[in-house]
Formats: structure tokens, C-alpha cells, sequence
């Protein structure tokens, strides 16, 4: 990125997460980091999602870009590239509409981005969380771990050539 003004848009796909709508996009909101843009695309969900979503974007002072499938897509890559398409900035957030990220997550992974001029991707941790907020699991990192895995148990670089 070479000191130069790094902008992050946000794509929330979505496929009945109503009740998780509120708060995903309310940690989205209330980044430390604001986003540049937002693309909300609900995939013909069969619950509340659109209704939800069209009230929570409202809160957002950045550019929003909102559709509704009217058939599934049956496809969650098809849903990532339609919102990456729809999208001008110089990194892409891919933010699951029934995850929330603490207020520090999109300035850690910047940062990272800043600081290293081939970073390609960056990806953190998470945990699971009922619809009322509440944590139905322990995070990624001992999940994996339980299973012989800790790939996520540092911070680190990792050369793609090498994986």
C-alpha cells in the first residue's frame, strides 16, 4: 500500500440471519477503522433479513449498496464475487452476516496490509455467537487445537509459495 490511503469496502452476504443482523452490522458500524463502502446482498432469504437490513443501513454514513435476490443463489462464492464486483476499493472485507468483529478487527488487519506490500489476504480468529450475542463456542483457535491444529495460535506471516 506504500504509505498511500488504504480504503476498505465491506460485503455482507446474507441468507436468513435476521435475528443476527442488528448486531453484525452494528460492529461493522462501530469499526474504529470506518469502512469506505458497504454491499449488503441477501440472498432471497425467507426470513426478516431485508426488512432488518434496510433499517440498519440507514445508519451507515458511507456509501451502501443494497440488493435482494429474488431466487437463491444456492452458492455463497457466487455471492462473494457479485459483491466484490460491486465494489471500488482497495481491500475487501468479507464480513458473514452472523459473525461480529470487535471495534479493533478492520484496523489490526489493515495495518497489516500497510505494512507489508505483498500481503494478499489477512484473516483472523473468531468465535460463535447465539442469536441474543451470547457464545455458543470456544473460538477457531481451540477448536482447531482440540483437533491437532494450531495454525492459529500466533500471529504470522506466511509465504504462499510455501503452503
Amino acid at each position: 500500500m506504500d504509505g498511500a490511503v488504504t480504503t476498505v469496502g465491506v460485503l455482507v452476504p446474507n441468507y436468513n440471519y435476521a435475528e443476527y443482523l442488528p448486531e453484525r452490522l452494528a460492529s461493522i458500524r462501530m469499526q474504529d477503522r470506518p469502512v469506505d463502502s458497504v454491499v449488503f446482498l441477501d440472498d432471497a432469504s425467507t426470513d426478516r433479513s431485508w426488512d432488518i437490513a434496510q433499517v440498519a443501513l440507514q445508519d451507515f454514513t458511507c456509501p451502501v449498496i443494497a440488493h435482494a435476490g429474488i431466487i437463491n443463489s444456492g452458492n455463497i462464492l457466487r455471492q462473494w464475487q457479485l459483491g466484490l464486483e460491486q465494489m471500488d476499493t482497495d481491500l475487501a472485507w468479507i464480513a458473514e452476516a452472523d459473525d461480529r468483529a470487535t471495534p479493533s478487527l478492520l484496523a489490526s488487519l489493515v495495518a497489516r496490509f500497510e505494512g507489508d506490500s505483498k500481503a494478499i489476504l489477512a484473516f483472523c480468529d473468531s468465535s460463535a455467537i447465539g442469536a441474543q450475542g451470547e457464545a455458543t463456542a470456544a473460538n477457531s483457535q481451540a477448536y482447531y487445537a482440540a483437533h491437532g491444529d494450531n495454525g492459529l495460535a500466533q500471529d504470522g506471516v506466511f509465504d504462499a509459495a510455501n503452503c
